[in-house]
């Protein structure tokens, strides 16, 4: 008897955890939403970068450190392509596809095509969802690609890392200027 009673308690309490983080997660993912070309809902950035090695590094600036809780990598119609989650984690950059130490895969990683348009998100603990586009045919090695209003930025990654790509909601920084900025071709 004493043991049904702890296998009730049990269930119960692992339910009411789901529950909660289910809550919290819609709240947060909703934010996302299905992909709209240059109208993303975070105004901070994610920059990609290819390494010599083939690897692609995600890189968030200076003014964009917050512990990240999750990373995802969406297709258009918001697929999940890669997804890992974790404790609240402060990461300058990440290896788009391996878990940073400590996270667990949540949805594996799947290669997309080469043309494809992809989303990268970071879900940052009390600082919410900084994000980013790229086409992987784009990106150059050592150098790190940013894609906002179908508009691509290219900046070293010590330039990515130390400007100020976070500006307060509704304002523009005049002063940030990239390496070079070139249109984006329309996948």
């Amino acid at each position: 008897m004493p043991s049904t009673l702890v296998f009730v308690v049990v269930v119960a309490v692992a339910g009411l955890i789901t529950v909660a983080l289910s809550v919290r997660l819609k709240s947060v993912l909703t934010n996302v939403g299905r992909d709209r070309a240059g109208a993303d809902p975070w105004t901070q950035p994610v920059g990609i970068e290819r390494t010599k090695s083939g690897f692609l590094l995600g890189h968030l600036p200076d003014c964009a450190q917050a512990p990240i809780e999750r990373i995802a990598l969406w297709d258009n119609n918001s697929h999940p392509l890669w997804e890992v989650a974790g404790p609240p984690t402060p990461l300058n950059q990440f290896v788009i596809g391996t878990p940073p130490k400590g996270f667990t895969t949540v949805h594996a990683f799947e290669k997309t095509s080469a043309t494809t348009m992809v989303r990268v998100v970071v879900v940052r603990r009390l600082a919410g969802v900084a994000g980013g586009r790229y086409i992987p045919t784009d990106l150059r090695i050592g150098k790190v690609v940013t894609l906002d209003e179908k508009k691509e930025h290219v900046y070293t990654a010590d330039g990515f890392k130390g400007l100020d790509l976070c500006p307060l909601p509704g304002v523009k920084n005049p002063d940030t200027v990239p390496v070079s900025s070139t249109a984006a071709p329309n996948p």
